[in-house]
């Protein structure tokens, strides 16, 4: 076992532009609040294990200490002497001389009758040899019981050290612990982090004996390795990025492995914030591209229409005329799919929505979201993103929502529409005319989509659904980087998989917000 700890304060991470949190105040001249991960993290307590493959050496120290303390009793030995065994002869039954009569008082004195002793045949001294003078001795024959394999004492393990577990030194992941508490203590000076490596098949018995001895851990990464833990309720009931994949924030200190919450973590809010923070929160993907929004409108109107999608609820008179239809119940279920171990659950689940970015530049506006959803036993996050228009009445109105995207999608989108829609306008812009698939094609899986555009737009966007159940899932966002004049574009749909149809319409987005789009197009991905 190695254990790590380090004194870590909050350095506070670029948030870049602010949004403004109160009606008519420039998010420029104001600033923001500091998130409650940061200072969840800032002075808090955190427990990691890092759960590895058992080595072979591991599973023989395992499997002799386990065999160990099945052997060795529970409760301290008391050794006794060959004088405490048992009870003395002078203790038990009656002594000879009250038992019957004595042998003076029973039948003729032998030296009333025939011969003495003395007198007859051949005294034991004259036959035979003594037995001093046979063989040897018992002390000069090989070796006395003291000298005789080990003592007690120095045999296994002590009886008051039979319970406990003395995993071994071992280097496994001790570059993954350094990494790892360099990186805490780099970005958060007052956290007290404690980071320790437990093999796979001793966690159970480990988390056993920490939960009565103290060190229960926060958070465990790379349970994958453990398959009774999905069954065990150790966990809580997780949504988002749970993969910490390598290099993610920065330094590359793990193997991809998974992030699991204890339902009984000692500091369970430093614990949250870790998995914010370990989900790219200190990248900040959307932090600081885009410009300060100077009303608080497009951001009420961002968070509400997140916060619909999640329940499930349209978003009424809120919805720009273009925006896509889709299901509500199908993007709530979306939304939702990726908690492990089945759905929010809990009677006291809560929604904090965080906004994290937002630029509005003449008739576009983009909010870059965080939902933290949590109960007792459940706890997620959602990195949303919210695209809205402004109509010819100056009202706002949500033209795209995407719930729930990977941090590095939401980033690149919020990025690339704030760069796209800065500086002043350019004047009209027509839309780009689609070329390929026909609408109601048939092709392979990720096929290739085409259209003629004029090369006035600075960014063209591919808005895509999914056919499903009867109707179509909330759309995401696919920019595409069109800074030069061409007369066709084409870019490859990643998303588009055997057998599921799909529908598609492009943006195109230019200086001072100026967005145009074409009608949409369908074609249904191929079964192998």
């Amino acid at each position: 076992m190695r254990v790590r700890g380090v004194a870590i304060v909050c350095v506070a991470l670029a948030l870049g532009s602010a949004i403004a949190q109160s009606g008519g105040v420039s998010a420029a001249s104001t600033e923001a609040p500091r998130p409650w991960w940061q200072v969840a993290l800032q002075h808090g307590t955190l427990t990691v294990w890092m759960v590895s493959k058992a080595t072979t050496d591991d599973k023989l120290r395992i499997g002799r200490d386990r065999l160990t303390a099945q052997i060795q009793p529970s409760k301290v030995i008391v050794e006794k002497t060959t004088g405490d065994f048992g009870t003395a002869s002078s203790n038990v039954g009656q002594t000879s001389s009250t038992y019957g009569q004595t042998s003076g008082s029973f039948g003729t004195a032998a030296s009333n009758t025939g011969q003495t002793a003395g007198s007859y045949g051949t005294s034991t001294s004259n036959v035979g040899t003594a037995s001093s003078n046979y063989g040897q001795t018992s002390s000069t024959y090989g070796q006395t019981a003291g000298s005789f394999g080990q003592t007690a004492s120095t045999y296994g393990t002590a009886a008051s050290d039979t319970n406990k577990l003395q995993p071994e030194a071992r280097h496994v992941q001790d570059a993954q612990q350094d990494a790892l508490v360099a990186e805490l203590s780099h970005a958060f000076p007052g956290l007290v982090v404690h980071v320790e490596d437990v093999t796979d098949l001793e966690l159970r018995d480990r988390l056993t004996a920490a939960k009565s001895a103290g060190g229960y851990p926060d958070v465990v990464v790379g349970v994958q390795y453990t398959n009774w833990w999905w069954q065990s309720g150790l966990g809580m009931t997780l949504l988002g990025e749970r993969m910490m994949s390598e290099g993610m924030t920065g330094n590359g200190f793990y193997v991809p492995a998974t992030i699991d919450l204890l339902r009984s973590a000692p500091h369970m809010d430093v614990a949250k914030a870790f998995w914010i923070w370990v989900s790219g929160a200190s990248q900040c993907m959307d932090c600081g591209e885009g410009r300060a929004i100077a009303t608080e409108v497009p951001v009420v109107l961002a968070q509400s229409a997140m916060r619909r999608v999640l329940a499930g609820a349209a978003l009424g008179a809120d919805a720009d005329a273009d925006a896509a239809p889709f299901g509500l119940q199908e993007a709530s279920g979306m939304a939702l799919a990726s908690f492990s171990r089945g759905g929010v659950s809990g009677n006291d689940v809560k929604v904090q929505m965080e906004t994290i970015a937002g630029f509005a530049s003449g008739n576009v506006a983009a909010v870059s979201l965080r939902a933290n959803i949590s109960s007792s036993d459940s706890y997620g996050v959602l990195n949303g993103l919210v695209v809205l228009r402004k109509g010819a009445d100056a009202r706002w109105r949500v033209l795209q929502v995407s719930p729930n995207l990977p941090t590095d999608q939401r980033g690149a989108a919020y990025s690339d529409l704030s760069s796209a829609t800065a500086g002043k306008s350019d004047g009209p812009m027509k839309p780009v005319t689609l070329a390929t698939p026909e609408d109601g094609d048939v092709r392979p899986e990720h096929p290739d989509l085409w259209w003629d555009n004029s090369g006035s737009a600075r960014l063209q966007v591919v808005e895509w659904q999914r056919a499903l159940a009867g109707t179509w899932t909330a759309s995401q966002l696919m920019p595409v980087v069109d800074t030069d004049a061409h007369l066709q574009t084409r870019t490859t749909a990643m998303f588009a998989r055997d057998g599921n149809r799909y529908r598609w319409r492009v943006w195109s987005v230019g200086r001072g917000g100026v967005l145009v789009m074409t009608g949409w197009r369908t074609f249904t991905v191929s079964g192998h």
